[in-house]
């Protein structure tokens, strides 16, 4: 509902940074926004078919929300290395090991390393992970105890914590600084961003090893001044389409792309006022002039 455009034409547009939800019902797998959900595995491939056909991109892939009804993390990158492409999966095109790079230390060329690569983000990190078991009377193990995240998942298998750590070598936590403005008026929208600004640019050192996101995308909010834009703009297509490119007219905007370099909307692939096409050329402005 955040967006018109499947992933493939997103990323063939310019989109870099995917913001994913993915819950678990059943043992399968689906992307998901609100009440609305759908299988992850269109998604895996059209980003898979991407980097296949790209030299020197990177996309960067974050779980931004995930919830399990009988399973866990485990069995999602289980699942998304086996969904492939052209015999590969997402997970081979990641082209380094966190545990040998710290993302600040992290650099283009380590992350394309000669093709195009992937860079998985989530809320929780390996680091968080707590494996224990149960054992039957014999000695032998009859339960997994896994905690991460808060969550405590328990299963049948006997896990083996090499291979846990192994399967999350590509995947860094708690690196995301993403403040939601979440307004439905114009002013109030751009008063946040630029309050999100100022305060970066005031602390430039506490975030130099995290991804900061300008999430400029609005919401319907029953509020008094906000109750006409939310009811002749209820979806959040409609609301994106016409606030995108009055984003790029603001004069400070490329002062926010200087501490919020991901900038992150619905309906990304706009042409209203010529918003995606604009957008795409001052990030490669902005980019070049580094």
């Amino acid at each position: 509902i955040a967006q018109k455009s499947e992933v493939y034409p997103l990323l063939t547009h310019g989109v870099r940074y995917l913001d994913i939800r993915i819950a678990e019902h059943d043992g399968e797998w689906y992307g998901c926004h609100g009440l609305l959900a759908a299988p992850i595995d269109g998604f895996l491939i059209d980003t898979i078919r991407f980097l296949s056909k790209t030299d020197g991109e990177f996309v960067v892939v974050e779980l931004r929300h995930t919830y399990f009804e009988t399973v866990g993390y485990y069995e999602l990158f289980e699942y998304i290395a086996s969904v492939k492409y052209e015999g590969k999966s997402l997970l081979d095109y990641v082209r380094y090991d966190k545990n040998d790079t710290p993302l600040e230390e992290l650099r283009y060329n380590d992350v394309v390393n000669g093709g195009s690569g992937v860079i998985f983000v989530m809320r929780e990190g390996p680091t968080d992970m707590f494996v224990g078991y149960i054992y039957d009377d014999e000695g032998n193990v009859s339960k997994t105890i896994i905690q991460w995240g808060g969550s405590t998942i328990a299963t049948g298998k006997d896990y083996d914590l090499d291979v846990i750590f192994r399967n999350f070598k590509g995947v860094y936590g708690e690196v995301v600084y993403d403040p939601w403005h979440n307004q439905t008026t114009d002013k109030k929208m751009l008063e946040g961003i630029r309050e999100t600004a100022a305060l970066l640019k005031e602390n430039k050192e506490t975030y130099t090893s995290v991804f900061r996101i300008n999430q400029a995308q609005k919401t319907p909010k029953f509020e008094l001044d906000s109750i006409p834009a939310s009811l002749f703009g209820w979806s959040l297509l409609d609301l994106a389409n016409r606030f995108n490119a009055k984003l790029l007219e603001q004069p400070d905007f490329k002062e926010w792309l200087s501490v919020m370099p991901v900038f992150q909307v619905d309906y990304a692939d706009s042409m209203k006022g010529g918003f995606n096409d604009k957008v795409v050329a001052i990030l490669n402005e902005y980019n070049r002039g580094l």
